[in-house]
């Protein structure tokens, strides 16, 4: 009698054995499938949900025929499923089966560490880095008398800098001014609290001297670095689908067909649009540096009118904060 065995958590080989194993999932199915690790999400989609509920259950029957042939189990309590319907304000419902079990519906799915929800407008994905960014903010209040200044930004940019721009290209174009003005202000009195100034003190000083980005920043660093990278040829081949590159033409990146300014690609073309006549496109590096120097430059500007009107900043003491930045 044979057995099949493969496992993830004994060595660094078991993850890509696990890999190989079930690495022609996608070739059995007509469904769009995305695996990373053990985690497998499956994309579909259609004129209604009647004909995506029909094709879709017809599909899992040949996906639950391979797991049985593979001698692998699914667990029907951990797997959910999510609409994405065209109008945002409606909430429609099917019953989807895996196994003659059915699967639960959900408002929101994690994917890759971002909270997608069937609205597009990652609420969800704000409730849930708050949390952590405000444990970020109580750390830095704890030791902003404590700690140097280094210190305090390492922190600052580990806890809280971190949330802020992992995945920024997909979430923070989304958002709305009421949730993105909530953000900007965590990450204000955090950038506060690293160079120990008092509460109302304009911030554009510090974000340039400590060389970090604004949440509206990121998002537009996060979308130009992605362009850079496919127009080096560095991202997964479907983006060669979706975004065509044409060598020859003095903008290189062609927005696609209906490409609409709520779309991520838009937001991504639409940045890349915009910034890459003052940025090095040698390199993906020389994208990233060149780029993040121009935006960094940005602030000059609001630093400007803030000398001209602003009396706190009228008393700033440049070489006072040299020092401290120095310690």
């Amino acid at each position: 009698m044979s057995r099949h065995i493969c496992s993830t958590g004994i060595s660094t080989l078991g993850p890509q054995l696990f890999q190989l194993y079930i690495n022609d999932l996608p070739n059995i199915t007509k469904l769009q499938c995305y695996l990373f690790a053990d985690d497998t999400n499956i994309l579909i989609s259609g004129p209604n949900l009647e004909t995506i509920t029909h094709e879709l259950n017809n599909e899992l029957l040949t996906i639950q025929d391979y797991f049985n042939a593979n001698k692998l189990s699914l667990n029907t309590s951990k797997s959910n499923f999510m609409i994405v319907p065209p109008k945002p304000n409606s909430s429609p419902t099917t019953t989807i089966e895996i196994n003659n079990q059915i699967v639960q519906q959900a408002n929101s799915i994690k994917f890759l560490g971002i909270e997608i929800d069937n609205k597009l407008n990652f609420q969800k994905h704000v409730k849930t880095i708050l949390p952590k960014l405000n444990k970020g903010l109580h750390a830095l209040i704890t030791i902003k008398n404590t700690l140097t200044y280094k210190s305090k930004l390492t922190i600052f940019n580990s806890l809280i800098q971190s949330h802020l721009q992992y995945g920024a290209a997909i979430w923070i174009p989304k958002l709305n001014t009421k949730t993105t003005n909530q953000l900007t202000k965590i990450q204000k009195r955090a950038i506060r609290l690293v160079f120990n100034v008092k509460y109302n003190h304009h911030t554009a000083i510090l974000f340039k001297l400590s060389s970090t980005l604004t949440i509206d920043k990121l998002g537009t660093h996060n979308c130009i670095n992605l362009a850079g990278k496919h127009m080096h040829n560095k991202l997964p081949d479907i983006f060669q689908e979706i975004i065509k590159i044409d060598p020859n033409s003095r903008n290189p990146l062609k927005f696609p067909q209906n490409c609409k300014k709520s779309d991520t690609i838009y937001n991504i073309l639409n940045a890349w649009t915009k910034y890459k006549d003052k940025i090095d496109t040698t390199t993906i590096n020389s994208i990233k540096n060149s780029c993040k120097r121009v935006l960094i430059n940005e602030y000059d500007s609001d630093i400007q009118k803030c000398v001209k009107k602003c009396k706190q900043c009228l008393l700033y003491n440049e070489e006072k904060t040299a020092r401290y930045m120095m310690s």
